[in-house]
């Protein structure tokens, strides 16, 4: 069996304490490897995807950090950002941004690298406490919109189709598996897919995904 690849974490903290515990235990864990730790973000501005598969910045998540995360995330470079302090405000401009996460700082320090490792693997990932703060209407659109649907709205809009392809996938299947399992192709599936983030607002499936695991085990 072909031994999977490890996620290989850019660690970004001004804090020299914090850097030194949170770099320590990146670099203990199996399933990331810590390819380097820097002070700040202007330290990376070389740093591209070929380099590292997510950047594990720590900070305050206020307008500074947050146009920092638009920039790295616009060179093709995952985000998680990890802060005190959040805010409904804060978790979406985050999103918003491009970060592929958000974390409390205070979380146990263990969880740090298995975040990274689902965010550097594509996944969205969460602190518990925020995702109460979680729109994705509002994420993908970049801002917060009052009276905006709710999530149940927006999953009551999908077809039965649609809305058993996100199921299938949520349950951790594949598209080739899913298609096999409705007996469509790879492509139907693709373009359910398709037609469903345009309905519920959001960027990629692993958000559709979430979306509709969160109202339906409600």
């Amino acid at each position: 069996m072909k031994k999977k690849s490890l996620v290989r974490v850019l660690l970004v903290d001004h804090d020299p304490i914090s850097r030194h515990v949170v770099g320590a235990v990146l670099g203990q864990e199996e399933m990331v490897v810590l390819v380097a730790t820097v002070e700040g973000p202007d330290q990376i501005r070389a740093w591209g995807p070929d380099q590292a598969d997510v950047v594990v910045f720590c900070a305050l998540p206020d307008s500074q950090a947050i146009a920092h995360v638009r920039e790295i995330a616009g060179r093709g470079l995952p985000v998680l950002l990890v802060g005190t302090r959040w805010t409904g405000e804060s978790v979406g401009e985050a999103l918003a941004a491009g970060a592929r996460g958000c974390l409390v700082k205070n979380t146990r320090i263990d969880t740090i690298a298995t975040a990274a490792a689902a965010a550097g693997s594509g996944h969205l990932i969460l602190s518990p406490e925020l995702l109460r703060f979680y729109r994705p209407a509002e994420v993908a659109q970049g801002i917060t919109r009052p009276g905006a649907l709710s999530p149940e709205q927006l999953v009551r809009s999908l077809t039965e189709r649609e809305l058993e392809v996100l199921t299938l996938l949520s349950a951790g299947n594949t598209t080739a598996e899913v298609a096999a399992a409705l007996h469509v192709s790879a492509a139907t599936v693709k373009s359910h897919v398709s037609h469903s983030l345009t309905k519920l607002g959001v960027r990629n499936r692993v958000e559709a995904v979430l979306m509709v695991r969160s109202v339906v085990r409600r």
